[in-house]
């Protein structure tokens, strides 16, 4: 299979969450190729691809850095800590719905 193929395939196996830690490496490096192809439009989904992942990690940190939080808010609660007197009760309630989180550009510059 040529590059083309495997930017194609590396972009189904993104957008349907198939990239499993132990193989991202293995996506980073199929990326590098796309890059360095000479084909323009490998170039292009490489760089596709390469963004594609970039905004997984980010939208899977912050679901981590959500459910950290709200767990932290339900351990004070349940020992008795107004929430509300810690001042970042309600901030985190925002985010954890999406109202606080910058917005993610995907152009490229």
């Amino acid at each position: 299979m040529g590059v083309r193929g495997d930017m194609k395939m590396l972009s189904t196996a993104i957008n349907k969450r198939w990239l499993t830690d132990d193989l991202k490496p293995d996506a980073v490096e199929a990326i590098r190729r796309g890059l360095s192809c000479g084909d323009e439009r490998a170039e292009q989904t490489a760089v596709k691809n390469l963004l594609a992942m970039e905004l997984q990690n980010q939208k899977d940190e912050h679901a981590k850095i959500n459910e950290l939080n709200q767990r932290i808010l339900s351990l004070a609660q349940r020992c008795g800590i107004d929430v509300n007197l810690l001042g970042f009760g309600s901030s985190i309630a925002r985010v954890s719905e999406g109202g606080d989180q910058p917005p993610v550009s995907t152009s490229v510059e």
